[in-house]
Parts: C-alpha cells; structure tokens; sequence
C-alpha cells in the first residue's frame, strides 16, 4: 500500500464542429430548446488540445464548475489535479492541489469523513480545511496530515484512529499534539506514522506485534514508539505486519511472519521487533500490503516475498516465498505499491505494470509476471488498495477498480477495469454543451454534465450532474454532438453512437431512451455528426467525398427527403456524395458540398437564404457561390465563412446578423468588409467569431454574452476584450465558450 442540448423560432442550443479535411471547414450546429441558455464549443481534434472557457447560465450545472450559479465571467471546466491520491479498502482519498481533501467509495463506520456513513461514488470534500499535505486510506481508519498534524477518523474499536478512544469518528480527529509528522499509513486495525525527527510510531491493534513497540497481544489506542530510535525514513503497513525503511537504506519488517511476509525466512513465525531484511542490502522503496511485501533496491531491481497465491510475488510461480525473490530482471525500477492480491510499480521511463489479480489490462486474469499497464510513459507512481490509483504528468490521476462501493470516484458503480481519470480533463479536443454538455479530452475519453433528465449523460444514471462524469462506454471518442435531450458522437473507429431521448427517433435504435451509448447501426466510415432538437444528420465516408443521411423528427423537412415523415433509422439526403460539412439547428439543417451551401427545412424568418419564406424539404442552394468553407445555423439565422468573410442571413431582430440593422435578410449580407475570418458560430439571437486572433461578437447582449462588459445589443461587431490568440469558439443561448491552445 502506499501512503482524478423544437424551438418554433429561434431557440436553439449547439455545438460547434470546426474541422479541416482537404482544405474545407466543417461546422455543425445543435439546436436548444428556448430558454436553456448555454454555451457550446468543439475544438479541432486534430491539432493540439485547448483549453476552454466557458461562461453565461449554468441553471443545470452545465458549465460544469460543480454549481448552478451562472457567470459572467469566464470559467473553466473544474480540471482535477491531485498533489497525492491513495485508493484503499474500497474507497478512495486524495488531496488536490489547492490542499483540499477529497474522499469517495465505502463510507462504513465514517471511514470518508464527512460526518456520514453514506457511501458516496463520487469525490466529497472533507470539511473546508486547506492545508492537507497526504492522506492514506488503506485501513479501517483514514488518516492524514495537515501542517505537520496527523488527524484520522472512521472505525475505531481497536484504537486505529489513536485519540486515546474506541469511539468511531466521523470526522477528522487530531492525533495527539505533535506538529512535525510527515508521512502516515494505516491498515485494517492499525496505523503508523513517521515524524521529522525520525521516529515512527504505531498504534491501534497489536495482536502480531505488528506496532513494533517490543509487545505483542495487546491494543494501543494511542501512538507508541518504533523501537530503534529516530532511524526511520518511511513506513508501510500490510494485513498484520509492517515494514520500514532507515536512512541508511536497510529494510525492516515486524508482525507476523504467517506466510512470510516479513522476508527473514520460514524459521520466525513473527516477531514484535523490527529484523532486518537481508542484512547489508540496502532499498529505495519497500511496500508492505496484504500479506507480501514488495521492495525496490538502490540497483533499481524489483523484489517481492510472502504469499503468492495470485501471483502477486510476480515470480512466475503461486509458491510462497519466504525471503526476497526478483521480480524479472528488469532494472529500472523507481517505486513499488501492493495489496491484497496485487502489486505494481514504475519502471523507467515512467511505465506502469502490475502482476496478480486486477492489474489494469481490461480483465481479471490472473498474471504471474509484471503486465504492462497500457502504453503511456509518464506515470509518476502507483497506489494499490482494492483497485489501484496512479499519477500522470500534469498531476492527473487514473484508476481502475470493481467500484463496487463508488471508489472509482465517477459516480457509478461499473466495474473499470483499465485505467480510468478521475475528475475532468484540463485539456480537450472536443467541448459541446446545451443543457448539458460533453467534451472529448485530449486522451480521448468522453466526459458529459449537466441536465441528465433522458440519460443523455450516458453515465447509466438520471441524475442531474454538475461535475463532469464518464460516458460509460469507452473510447477513444473522436468527437460529441449534443442536442436538447440526447447526444451522439463518434469513435476513433468511425462508428457512430446515441443516447438520451428517442421520442422522435433521433437515436435510431427501437428504445424510448437509453441511459448508455448505442451503436448507430454496423457502419465504420461516420465522419461527422450533428444534432438539433429532436433530429440527427451525419456524415458517412471522408468529408468532401461522403453521403448525408439524417433521422428522427421531420415536421418541417429538417431531413430533407422530400416528406414530412419521421425516420427512426438513418435516411440519405439525395444521392450527392460530395458533402463536406452538416449543421443542424431546431427544424433546419444546413450543408456544404463542392462549396457550395445548402440549407433546408422550415424558412419562417427567410433562414433557408434563398430569398423567400417558403419551407424546403430537400436542400435548396444558398445563392450561387462555390466558396463557402463553413456553415453554421442556430434557430431562424445562419452564417458561414466564404474566402475569409463573414456572410449571415435570417432573423435579426437583435443585430445577430451583424450588418449594422435589425431587418431580417432573406439572402446572405456580409458582416462588415474583413477579409480574415476564421471560425463563426451562431447563437440564441447572437452571433460570435474569431478574425486574426481577436474575438468578435454581436446581436443581443441581455445576459452580457458579447464579452463587452455591457449588457447593450450590438447590430455590427465588437471585440472582446483586447486578446488576439483566440483560436475556437462556440455561441449557444445565452453563453460563449472561447478557447486558447495550451
């Protein structure tokens, strides 16, 4: 063991799907149902990651900072960086950067610390405290340390809390006076801690003499000293025995040697004081769990002995080992951790591998011999308790585990079985959001929050979220396209897949609404996806070659087979096969093929762009240019990129069109005279984009969605602030989301 969205008008919530594929710009909208005022941004796959900002309403939680507290200003979606993480009896505890303590999984006998029992599966801050430096959660008791203060709470009959009590706690209580303690660690009925000085001290049950005090057969409720003086540099805790390691490098086990955990041979049945393991070796790391223990030499050779019944000696063999046994002959090793039934560790150049049971490959086999734990190089260590928590660069954690009691920490209690984040992403590919909102991380795991109310989530729940949580189904994702009560995106491996609400068919399968991700059909070749209301298009084969096909709700020919008849499975728009690029809004859809753009559907306020108020049921050409390189369309007004400028036509009651007015245009005006546009995306009467680096936005501003510090309607452009590295950016009801690389 050892110590992360059918308005009749205008309303209309989307995503932004900005892409480049052979030269094109590809941009989809979803629509909102009016009065959900939200942002909505996806950010190009391709490229590097962005880091995104988001502000305006957040009644569902879906700016995803853990409140429904709107906000004017710019926030990020909470990243979770963790200074130290512990996974332990079925629960999980960990100290964020900020010094804050997090605790999630079994809550039996107060062991979270919140004051309850209740089991919690996901992270739950205990108490307000800021100054939490670690914490260890591998006993019945939790402990941790504050500026230089031990506190444990949780079970409490064999005194492993050390207030001098047998009485549980259920929150934090100090552990004596001292103010220099600087690691600790507990196990099932004891804990142990080291102080600056040295020293170490025990306390809790002692029936094998596993405190190390010289006795044996008896409890202490209170902390006693580690013979051997002040010699001590760390200490871990197994099942009924401990092991330390000096300053000087030597390794030392006491408690019980049933088995032979203590690494001194079969001939000591245990003992009370620490002995000496391998007498002149000197040790890097040494990790007691369970009943074996595993250690790493100054040579960077990894060693494990004691019982091997799963494999958890990695030796190749299930034969108790009563002395070190190496483990391979690799080198390199930088740490190990263990537990009932498992150990792990870092190798240069920051691999991770495991060996026993639930060793993070995708099953529970059993392995003899370390398996590597996927492919990345950047884990920092590991912490092995029920499942098994690690550190990646960035300070990012990953678990996996059963979850039977939430110590996962995403707020379900499916099993993951390869490593999983804990907490949102900092960095991501993707961000699409409405009443909730999903974004695809840089690692490529699929993350949603917010109105949960169909399963539109897709974290096997109803429940409501206002932290991002897993989809549970995994990845890696490419991209997500959010409508008002469902969503869709697509895997790296081209397939398509829906969730949520079904009522008009808009995930084309035969369930009124699913609370995980299903499979659009068999296809492989989905290229892009796009979400209104209560409708669905996508792309099939590579964009700039691929076919349309659209399904779900077709009340006002949104799509565009000629009818008004719903479709439950995916239906193809003509038979063109050149499009480039799908947007869908409340009861439209828009596209680009060969450059030029097409829209279809309703056409109350003339945001067809073919010059009349006359409903379309198959795509109708916006004018006659072959230039368009993005599209974009959000209730009753769409705008898109052709050559570097801005051109929008529609409803423009607020100035949303941006050509100084607020009379609707029945065919597209262009927005002021630049010539450098890059990205554009419409809003709920708003409209936002990005030229040169410097953010632009215009039409209506009642909740201060222009970013100009007023709440006054702009009929033409204005900048947002004075920052020109702007580089993605979403409009949605009421809010923008905007993001730099980096």
């Amino acid at each position: 063991m050892r110590a992360p969205y059918r308005s009749t008008g205008e309303g209309a919530r989307g995503t932004l799907r900005v892409g480049v594929d052979k030269g094109a710009v590809m941009v989809g909208r979803r629509g909102l149902r009016a009065g959900l005022l939200v942002v909505v941004a996806l950010l190009l796959a391709a490229c590097q990651p962005y880091r995104a900002l988001l502000w305006g309403q957040n009644s569902d939680g879906q700016l995803g900072d853990g409140t429904t507290t709107h906000r004017s200003l710019p926030i990020a979606p909470v990243p979770v960086a963790w200074s130290s993480i512990d996974m332990g009896a079925a629960r999980t505890c960990g100290v964020k950067l900020g010094g804050t303590l997090w605790c999630w999984g079994s809550n039996s006998e107060g062991a979270l610390g919140d004051g309850t029992t209740t089991n919690r599966s996901t992270p739950t801050q205990i108490g307000s405290a800021t100054d939490w430096s670690s914490v260890s959660a591998d006993g019945s008791a939790t402990c941790g340390i504050r500026s230089g203060m031990a506190w444990c709470w949780g079970r409490n009959d064999q005194g492993g809390v050390g207030d001098g009590t047998i009485t549980d706690r259920l929150v934090p209580v100090q552990v004596g006076t001292a103010t220099d303690w600087v690691s600790i660690s507990t196990s099932r009925d004891f804990s142990c801690g080291v102080r600056s000085g040295g020293s170490a001290w025990c306390w809790g049950w002692n029936g094998y003499g596993q405190l190390g005090d010289g006795t044996a057969g008896n409890t202490r409720y209170s902390p006693v000293q580690v013979l051997g003086g002040s010699v001590w540099a760390a200490v871990s805790l197994g099942s009924d025995h401990t092991c330390g390691r000096r300053t000087d490098g030597s390794a030392w086990c006491w408690g019980t040697n049933d088995r032979g955990p203590l690494g001194v041979g079969s001939v000591v049945t245990g003992s009370p004081v620490p002995l000496n393991v391998v007498p002149g070796s000197t040790w890097s790391d040494v990790q007691a769990g369970g009943d074996h223990t595993c250690g790493v030499r100054s040579d960077g050779t990894a060693w494990c002995w004691g019982v091997n019944d799963v494999g958890e000696v990695g030796d190749g063999t299930t034969e108790f080992r009563w002395v070190p046994t190496q483990v391979g002959t690799a080198r390199g090793w930088r740490s190990v951790t263990t537990s009932p039934n498992r150990s792990c560790g870092v190798r240069q150049p920051g691999t991770s591998w495991c060996w026993g049971v639930l060793t993070g490959d995708g099953t529970t086999d059993v392995h003899l011999t370390p398996t590597q734990v996927g492919t990345a190089t950047d884990w920092l260590y590991l912490s092995a308790g029920t499942g098994v928590c690690g550190q990646r660069t960035g300070s990012v954690t990953w678990c996996w585990a059963r979850n039977v009691a939430g110590e996962m920490g995403d707020g379900t209690t499916t099993p993951r079985l390869s490593p999983t984040r804990v907490g949102p992403p900092g960095q991501w590919n993707v961000l699409s959001a409405g009443a909730h909102t999903c974004g695809v991380a840089a690692e490529g795991d699929l993350w949603c929050w917010g109105d949960n109310t169909y399963g539109e989530l897709g974290d096997v729940s109803l429940v409501d979220r206002s932290r991002p949580v897993p989809v549970d189904e995994p990845g890696p994702w490419s991209t997500v396209a959010v409508g008002t009560d469902h969503t869709c995106g697509i895997k790296g491996d081209k397939t398509l897949w829906c969730w949520g609400n079904n009522d008009s068919g808009q995930l084309a399968n035969i369930y009124a609404s699913t609370w995980t991700p299903i499979k659009v059909g068999t296809g492989a070749d989905w290229s892009a996806v796009a979400t209104g209301v209560s409708h669905t298009c996508a792309l099939r084969g590579v964009p700039g070659s691929a076919t349309l096909w659209c399904w779900g709700l077709n009340l006002s020919g949104q799509l565009g087979d000629g009818t008004t008849t719903d479709r439950g499975a995916p239906t193809q728009v003509g038979s063109a096969a050149d499009w480039s690029a799908v947007a869908a809004s409340a009861s439209n859809t828009c596209g680009i093929r060969a450059g030029s753009a097409w829209c279809w559907g309703s056409n109350s306020s003339a945001q067809i762009g073919d010059g009349t108020t006359t409903d379309r049921k198959t795509p109708t050409q916006v004018g006659s240019e072959t230039d368009w390189r993005a599209i974009d369309i959000h209730g009753a007004r769409a705008c898109g990129i052709r050559a570097g400028t801005v051109w929008c036509w529609g409803f423009n009651s607020f100035g949303e069109v941006g050509d100084g007015t607020t009379t609707n245009r029945s065919t597209p005006v262009q927005v002021g005279s630049a010539t450098d546009w890059s990205t554009i995306s419409t809003g709920l009467r708003f409209t936002c984009g990005i030229r040169a680096g410097a953010l632009y936005c215009w039409g209506q501003n009642f909740y201060g969605q222009l970013g100009d510090g007023t709440t006054i309607n702009r009929s033409a452009p204005v900048q947002v602030g004075t920052d020109t590295t702007w580089e993605i950016v979403s409009a949605g009801n009421g809010q923008v989301v905007a993001g730099h690389r980096g």
